[in-house]
């Protein structure tokens, strides 16, 4: 055999934090999905300033 079995070690892991989303209850989730939010928020908030700047320049450009 390779290697323990890990299975009832991560189903009791997965049991007793039945409060928490299911991404919080590993061990390490947090480092993980912190970094995660916050390049998907930085790439939203970018996008949507790209928008806004296109936006204006080809409609609110009065240079005739």
């Amino acid at each position: 055999m390779l290697g323990r079995n890990k299975v009832p070690y991560y189903q009791k892991l997965f049991e007793e934090n039945a409060h928490l989303p299911v991404y919080f209850r590993m061990p390490r989730s947090k480092l993980i999905i912190y970094p995660y939010m916050a390049l998907w928020c930085f790439s939203l908030f970018g996008s949507l300033w790209g928008v806004m700047r296109l936006i204006r320049v080809c409609f609110f450009n009065n240079k005739n």
